[in-house]
């Protein structure tokens, strides 16, 4: 009877070892390390900027305003007389995870609420990515964000910082808006302009063949525009101009 009692204990031991074992998983971050929690009444806002492109394809610069506070691990998106479609939602819950995993912070017990305030009368695409992982970050960790400076670029679940649409008329917003810094995907820093149409033609046994090409002239977007443009790899690379 002893030796049940015993190996009873014993079994119940190992179930609460591997118990604990599994719940220390379960909360930790992407790289292993425990998630932190914060205090019951934790709540901050940050103010933030991003542009975006209107209707006629100009740029305009929006305002974006992230609050976290206690709750139950909800993400929100509110515009104010701006629709914004699905891939605007989808990269609201990207930017939380990115967050997450960059701060060590669990946020399943706690609400994130992104207000969007634009004229663009319509925001789509995935480019607020970047600052909603940026602002996000921010808020989890009590501090602000500088002022002066934008980024656009969507943003993949590893953190990194990949495609943007529209950066000269973005570079313009953002510079009429008093950035003094842009930053932008890695490789984006520069466009094609004046591209006209070339054709060169060859003749083979009695057949022409042809061919089209646009040729064009490499500018760099800060330097056309007059504001000073970054490309950055990944959300943890742009913290370091935002702080």
């Amino acid at each position: 009877m002893q030796k049940k009692i015993f190996f009873a204990g014993l079994l119940l031991v190992i179930i609460g070892v591997s118990l604990g074992s599994l719940l220390t998983v379960v909360f930790q971050s992407s790289n292993g390390e425990p998630l932190q929690r914060l205090d019951a009444d934790y709540e901050h806002v940050v103010q933030a900027q991003f542009v975006a492109v209107d209707e006629q394809g100009n740029g305009v610069v929006s305002d974006l305003e992230t609050e976290v506070r206690q709750g139950q691990g909800l993400v929100l998106v509110n515009v104010n007389n701006v629709l914004a479609d699905v891939t605007t939602q989808y990269s609201a819950r990207l930017a939380s995870i990115v967050a997450s995993n960059y701060t060590h912070i669990d946020t399943s017990t706690l609400d994130i609420i992104y207000n969007l305030k634009s004229e663009a009368g319509v925001v789509a695409g995935q480019s607020a990515g970047s600052i909603m992982a940026v602002s996000t970050i921010a808020a989890l960790q009590g501090k602000n964000l500088r002022s002066d400076v934008i980024i656009t670029g969507s943003i993949s679940a590893d953190g990194a910082v990949v495609n943007a649409g529209g950066l000269r008329a973005k570079a313009a917003a953002a510079k009429e808006g008093d950035a003094t810094l842009f930053l932008v995907p890695k490789g984006s820093g520069s466009s094609v302009v004046n591209m006209t149409r070339v054709e060169r033609c060859t003749t083979y046994n009695g057949q022409d063949y042809c061919s089209v090409t646009y040729p064009g002239q490499i500018v760099s977007i800060g330097e056309d525009i007059g504001i000073t443009v970054v490309e950055v790899e990944t959300v943890a690379e742009a913290m370091e101009y935002f702080l």
